[in-house]
Order: structure tokens, then sequence, then C-alpha cells
């Protein structure tokens, strides 16, 4: 006859394993709230993305409730009548401030450039300055926009050098004035 003792002895953990199995589940169970706030979600209501959110690759996959981002693009504010700007300030730096001092002096572009009227630059050829001049005005009239004016500020001025625009420091990746583009042309639903 076999000793019931001997089988309980048997059956029952070491000691050892079962503090290590109960550990591990209590920091499975501390560190859920943080799995679940790491989990995807759009950053704000319009699903919009802030740039250390967005990636130029990444984002062909929506929800199915995914609502585009709407903000005025180029054409959108150089078709709003001024009358109709969000304010009288705005209106007036529009058309008398010019790039570099609104944005600051970008050493990649020439004086002419730097020198463009904030309004003129919603009409240029290049893409980079058009959309830069449209998320300018999108920054400092309407609190939703993703991007803040000092990252639009850092756009403008790292964009187009070797080192590029650096989203967030833990990305490690940078955008080149094209990718820049983009992510405003997704902003602006344009």
């Amino acid at each position: 006859m076999s000793d019931p003792k001997a089988k309980l002895q048997q059956a029952s953990p070491d000691p050892r394993v079962a503090e290590s199995r109960r550990r591990l589940v209590q920091a499975g169970l501390a560190s859920a709230p943080l799995f679940l706030a790491l989990r995807t979600t759009p950053v704000l209501a319009a699903n919009c993305k802030n740039p250390s959110g967005f990636s130029v690759s990444g984002n062909l996959s929506r929800p199915g409730d995914f609502t585009p981002c709407n903000f005025l693009g180029p054409s959108g504010w150089r078709s709003t009548p001024l009358s109709s700007w969000p304010s009288v300030a705005l209106q007036n730096a529009t058309q008398t401030k010019k790039l570099s001092e609104t944005l600051g002096p970008n050493p990649s572009f020439t004086n002419s450039i730097n020198n463009t009227r904030l309004y003129d630059a919603l009409a240029s050829s290049d893409a980079f300055i058009r959309y830069l001049a449209a998320a300018y005005l999108n920054s400092v009239s309407n609190a939703a926009f993703p991007a803040t004016t000092a990252q639009v500020t850092a756009m403008w001025l790292n964009g187009p050098t070797s080192a590029g625009y650096v989203p967030n420091a833990s990305y490690g990746s940078s955008w080149d004035p094209n990718e820049i583009v983009a992510y405003l042309q997704y902003l602006m639903g344009t």
C-alpha cells in the first residue's frame, strides 16, 4: 500500500516554484493597466495622429469608423476670405509676416523664399513650403491640430537638412520633406 503522505508531497509544487508563479501572476495583473494604455488607439477624436504617432508607410489600415482629418490645407486657407479667418491678428500676420518671421529663417532656402509672405507661401509651387505654411496657420488657430507650432517650426527648419525632422526621439528615424508633406496631407485630408 502506498503512503498517501508521499503522494501529497509529490503532487505539491516546490514552494519556490509556487512563489515564483505568484509573483508572475501579480506582476501580470499589476502591468495590465500599462498594457491597456499601450493599446493602439487614435490620438484624437477625429482619428488624427500627432507626429510621434504617425508612420508615413504604416497608416493604411484604419478602423471601420475612421473619420479623416479635415484641417484646412493650403488651398483651403487661400480660398477662405480673410474676413472669415479665426482672428484679425492672424489675418494681418498672414498678409505681412514672412516665413522667416513666423517659422524662422531656414538656411536651406534662398532669401527670396525666406522672405515670402505667409499668405503667398500658401500658393507656392513647392509642396513643402505650401503645406508648412498651412500647418503653421492650423497650429496657431486650432488647438485640436495635432502638430504644435513648435513641431511645425521644427519640420520647417530640420526637414530639408540631411538630419531631417525627427518626430519622436525614441522613433529614431527622421522624415525628409516628402514624408513631412505626406503627414501634413494626411492631417489636411488632401
